[in-house]
């Protein structure tokens, strides 16, 4: 079944096309009521990552590429371990299986369940075509179809161990959520981005905070709306607190995103306000201990665009507050030629001016 729902931001333009204020993520179930109360009666199953037999077999006479690839799907599994009850309430309980395991359960307990996944997609299909998303059944009911969908999905979590190069600068990853619909077919329900292709405990975090976020919204929904110009006027004044904040607390900047050449001298004079390069292990700590005095610097993968000959990641500098996990203020870079977003992009010391230009239209 082909996925049928986005997870979306409520988002209030500031200046031109280039900069963006989010207020608030949320998913509006496709269904109504029914597919959120299936969620909230179910176990969620967390989808633990496992090796592809493929990757296994490739990678066999290069012993240290091999390592790597099992240590990413260690990494990424000791990490959701950690975290997932911590930070998720949007169920009756949490259990871990790998896909291999949840394929071989009976009908009836793989319908009880819902289920929490890493996902790649979308990806051109062989030999081109337009970006499709990974068809998700967890309530099939031919078994053909279920160890189809696994070995799919084992194909597509390979983390291109064989290129050490590579660091996911094309992956739109991110977490989903999937629940029965009426119908008895796999529905996402909610799905956030994130930051690392391999996430350390931090980059869950965060990503995790925005799925719970997101069921909060749908689940105690906003009380009604009040005339247009009232609305607009909160939203503004909404958006000048956030920028307030953004530029009163530390901003944390991960010195691995910063392009070439980008120092501490070449940012100063582009912003004005307190900043520091920090390594990703203090970076995740403000996150992790939900720091008072810090914002954090993100790099967000936001969507994927098929272009001509290729597909784009298409990425947002994001300020998020490390003590709530809001996202105060983002940054969109222009469209290129041809109306195509650019691809990852090292944070560069003009766009610390852009973004501070942007603030002062904001706060005017």
């Amino acid at each position: 079944m082909k996925k049928s729902g986005i997870a979306g931001s409520v988002m209030l333009i500031i200046t031109g096309l280039a900069y963006i204020l989010v207020q608030s993520s949320f998913i509006t179930p496709p269904k109504g009521d029914d597919e959120l109360d299936m969620l909230k009666s179910s176990t969620l199953v967390v989808v633990l990552l496992e090796e592809n037999p493929k990757t296994d077999a490739k990678l066999k006479h290069n012993i240290a590429k091999l390592k790597v690839y099992q240590d990413y799907i260690k990494t990424y599994n000791d990490n959701i371990k950690a975290l997932a009850a911590k930070y998720l309430s949007i169920s009756a309980g949490i259990t871990f299986k790998t896909m291999s395991e949840v394929i071989n359960l009976s009908q009836n307990e793989r319908e009880s369940y819902s289920y929490l996944m890493y996902d790649r997609s979308p990806v051109s299909m062989p030999g081109g075509g337009p970006l499709t998303n990974f068809a998700f059944d967890f309530y099939a009911k031919q078994q053909e179809e279920l160890q189809g969908m696994s070995d799919d999905y084992k194909d597509l979590i390979n983390f291109d161990a064989a290129d050490p190069k590579y660091h996911g600068e094309d992956d739109y990853r991110r977490l989903e959520v999937y629940a029965k619909s009426k119908k008895g077919a796999s529905v996402l329900m909610f799905m956030e981005s994130l930051d690392m292709i391999v996430p350390t405990q931090g980059s869950l975090a965060l990503c995790l905070t925005g799925i719970q976020k997101q069921f909060n919204d749908v689940n105690n929904p906003p009380e009604a709306k009040g005339k247009k110009d009232e609305e607009k006027e909160a939203a503004r004044e909404k958006a000048r607190k956030d920028v307030a904040i953004a530029r009163r607390k530390m901003l944390l900047v991960w010195k691995d995103e910063l392009a070439r050449g980008v120092t501490e001298l070449k940012i100063k004079p582009n912003y004005a306000y307190p900043f520091k390069l920090v390594s990703r292990e203090e970076f995740d700590q403000a996150i992790l201990t939900k720091d008072t005095s810090c914002c954090l610097l993100v790099m967000y993968p936001a969507s994927k665009t098929q272009g001509e000959y290729r597909a784009t990641v298409n990425y947002e500098h994001r300020i998020v507050d490390a003590e709530t996990d809001e996202v105060l203020v983002a940054a969109v870079p222009e469209v290129r030629n041809g109306g195509m977003p650019p691809s990852y992009q090292k944070i560069t010391d003009k766009q610390f001016k852009d973004l501070v230009t942007a603030e002062d239209d904001e706060v005017k």
